[in-house]
């Protein structure tokens, strides 16, 4: 079982969002939350006898999470970026293949488009003769699922879950765009005054100072010429005084 205290002792960011995601499809209903997140990357099943648990080890892999139920495994990989690594990718699944009937690796990522890598490491496997089940789905598209559903439910738990998550999404720039709120047109509107002052205030002082440094500038000309122009007359003088003796 995944509990708050599984969010708050890893130091890793992206262990505690994994770790909330998990708590948070954990303890809403299966139904409604865990049905549905599962449809995002087109899986289905008997949701009997779940198991939720995070960074087990499993031969050369230690994957994020895992979900199983009576009859499947998926193990759960996690990135903050839109990258991943392909080896990695296959680590999990050479650790999980055979474990239950149903078997796939699902990796979760920051970027709009599935990462190049999970076909790189399919590739790679099926070249070994495995026929490996990896997809892909992104914090975007859970952060609009997580955010729809607390409307459709009447479960005041699963509504604090789901609410928390999305606020998380939203603090780690893991949502995507978001609709402007009231309240940031208004901070925006008591901003722009002093804004426009600092401004005005720092033109104000750069041609204060480009005025400074170009006099300033003018000057060391003047002086540099005259005196360049005083020790060539001062040459001429001497070679003169030099021809007349």
């Amino acid at each position: 079982m995944v509990g708050i205290w599984d969010i708050v002792r890893f130091e890793k960011r992206e262990d505690r969002i994994t770790a909330q995601l998990i708590a948070t499809l954990e303890h809403s209903p299966k139904d409604k939350v865990l049905s549905k997140f599962l449809e995002l990357f087109d899986f289905e099943n008997e949701l009997e006898d779940l198991d939720f648990l995070l960074q087990v080890q499993q031969l050369e892999s230690r994957p994020d999470a895992m979900i199983q139920g009576k009859s499947f495994l998926i193990y759960v990989e996690t990135k903050l970026g839109d990258s991943i690594d392909p080896g990695q990718i296959e680590n999990h699944f050479e650790g999980g293949k055979g474990k239950k009937p149903i078997f796939l690796v699902l990796c979760i990522t920051a970027g709009l488009e599935e990462p190049k890598s999970i076909q790189i490491a399919s590739t790679r496997l099926r070249a070994k003769g495995e026929s490996p089940d990896i997809r892909w789905v992104s914090w975007r598209k859970i952060y609009r699922l997580f955010k729809e559903l607390p409307s459709s439910l009447n479960d005041d738990r699963a509504t604090f879950l789901l609410s928390s998550f999305v606020e998380t999404l939203e603090r780690e720039n893991l949502s995507g765009f978001t609709p402007f709120k009231k309240e940031q047109f208004l901070a925006v509107e008591e901003a722009t005054p002093a804004f426009n002052e600092t401004i005005q205030k720092w033109n104000l002082l750069m041609d204060e100072t480009s005025s400074i440094l170009e006099k300033h500038s003018i000057k060391k000309v003047y002086l540099s010429v005259r005196c360049n122009s005083t020790e060539i007359s001062a040459r001429f003088s001497n070679k003169e005084n030099l021809s007349v003796d």
